[in-house]
């Protein structure tokens, strides 16, 4: 098995809704770059790459879609250090100058004075102490006039580091590994939803493939102590469940990690552990609806697992590196048998820590940071850049008429057939259009002339042309400053090529409903 590591940073806010935390009129986002998304992204960019080699993207694709590959959660890195979710179980005294931390799935209770210590979302140890911090995140709001409702919704902001992995089975193919790492070098990646409104673009760090045996986060683990305890802690580096052997989703299944582990638990009944439950679903490009709702145990949850004997490390490592539960292929039920936990008597937060500190994670924990501010106001903007443009387009639609001049029908729905079959790249639009331009001119000009129903294009290939040619802000009669930023900047020139094309489309359909009224 191949361990491809990805290092990227989120150059635009990333907006990845948390269906579980999520209310009416409000969505959450999640803290981390779910498997799924990685690898969505992966898949469409081999789309667009192979868009003329069916058979070999299908070929791709299946591979990268089967149980022989797997896409890890990312999650946040500073600097050279690995972050991981924290671990749940700690307590921490309501008086501010007792700083020793109590574990309540190692020690079985924790003191009346105590409350449940805040850890952040990620974490690495040093000693006993666990360094921990959080993702800032903002929000914007939408406001739907029609409904008279105002919409909230969080995002990441832009500048983390983060480091995911994609695990390749030893029966996927050398042609489907290269193509998906030309992919990750080459194409742009986009993360989650808002993407035309400016966020989930990322910017690709570094590859690399771990050595021959190493596999994801195995630093953590108590198979690289001279001895592997009898009690162990498992920690869930994803959202986990298991299945019964009735196949039902059943959360814990001891069964399970007792064949896995090669030995029987001693406290099969009784596991201490402190969980979270969460809810997980996703949606079905195929199938065009949301896949079924999973609860799941929430990254960060530990188990305390006293087992007859100690296991063999063989075994759990095997169960490390290939992950338990149902998802395991989108990013779920990856655990870790963290050899730290029993240890970690004290807290520090990573703003505090003396180490070696990125830029590319948050000072402050809770602070708002000036560039924050900064990117808060271009996404509003941007957001205000795009509502004028529809809503002039649509003037313009409705007031104008595409003075096709004598050509027909068929003749304008040649041209929209073209703008529909390149709506999603202006360049390949633009070519197709002026070529096919190109070709009616020089076809009119050699063609006998004759009294038929179709007449001369010559009108309606100068309409086009014309607005080919021009500034689409131009065009649509759209303001060019906004919030005090030139609109240009907010819709960068593929967009706008894009939102051309897209005014042909709607023109054109236009008066093929109406017949040419206005």
């Amino acid at each position: 098995m191949k361990f491809l590591r990805i290092d990227f940073t989120n150059t635009e806010p990333l907006r990845i809704s948390d269906i579980g935390m999520s209310k009416d009129n409000e969505t959450a986002t999640i803290n981390f770059v779910p498997g799924s998304s990685l690898r969505g992204a992966i898949v469409n960019n081999l789309a667009s790459e192979l868009k003329n080699d069916t058979a070999r993207f299908e070929r791709v694709k299946k591979e990268l879609l089967s149980s022989g590959t797997a896409f890890y959660n990312s999650y946040l890195r500073a600097g050279d250090r690995q972050m991981y979710p924290s671990p749940m179980g700690f307590y921490e005294s309501k008086n501010e100058k007792v700083k020793e931390l109590q574990n309540v799935v190692a020690d079985g209770e924790f003191s009346e004075s105590y409350k449940r210590a805040k850890l952040g979302s990620y974490c690495f140890t040093e000693g006993d102490t666990i360094i921990y911090t959080s993702l800032c995140k903002s929000d914007s709001l939408n406001i739907d006039t029609g409904k008279k409702k105002i919409f909230r919704t969080d995002y990441i902001n832009k500048g983390y580091s983060f480091t995911g992995y994609i695990a390749f089975g030893d029966n996927v193919s050398e042609e489907t590994i290269i193509l998906t790492e030309d992919i990750i070098r080459n194409r742009t990646l986009r993360f989650g939803g808002g993407r035309s409104a400016g966020y989930g673009k990322v910017r690709i760090d570094s590859l690399s493939y771990l050595a021959d045996g190493d596999y994801p986060y195995s630093g953590l683990s108590v198979t690289n102590e001279p001895e592997v305890p009898q009690t162990v802690y498992m920690l869930l580096l994803s959202p986990m469940t298991m299945r019964s052997s009735f196949g039902e989703i059943t959360g814990l299944n001891p069964e399970l990690l007792e064949e896995k582990a090669g030995c029987m638990l001693r406290n099969r009944d009784e596991i201490r552990a402190s969980t979270s439950v969460i809810r997980m679903s996703g949606f079905n490009r195929t199938l065009k609806n949301r896949t079924p709702e999973y609860r799941l145990y929430a990254a960060g949850s530990v188990f305390r697992l006293e087992f007859h004997k100690a296991p063999d490390a063989e075994k759990l490592r095997s169960i490390e590196m290939n992950g338990i539960g149902v998802g395991r292929n989108d990013g779920y039920g990856r655990v870790v048998f963290y050899k730290d936990y029993a240890r970690i008597k004290h807290k520090l937060a990573y703003s505090d820590y003396a180490g070696n500190i990125s830029e590319s994670v948050a000072s402050d924990d809770t602070g708002i940071r000036s560039a924050d501010i900064e990117n808060n106001k271009m996404i509003i903007a941007r957001g205000i850049a795009y509502s004028r443009v529809r809503t002039a387009m649509q003037e313009k639609i409705y007031h104008e008429k595409l003075d096709k001049g004598s050509a027909s029908n068929s003749q304008t729905g040649v041209f929209r057939s073209v703008c529909q079959k390149y709506r999603y790249s202006y360049s390949e639009a633009e070519s197709a259009i002026r070529e096919l331009i190109k070709h009616i001119r020089e076809k009119e000009a050699t063609a006998k002339k004759h009294s038929g129903s179709h007449g001369s294009q010559k009108s309606l290939l100068l309409k086009i042309e014309n607005i080919l040619d021009a500034d689409v802000f131009t065009c649509l009669g759209v303001d060019t400053k906004i919030c005090g930023y030139d609109i240009s900047r907010l819709i960068d020139e593929k967009n706008q090529g894009m939102l051309k094309i897209e005014l042909l489309e709607r023109l054109m359909k236009k008066d093929n409903r109406t017949g040419g009224v206005k």
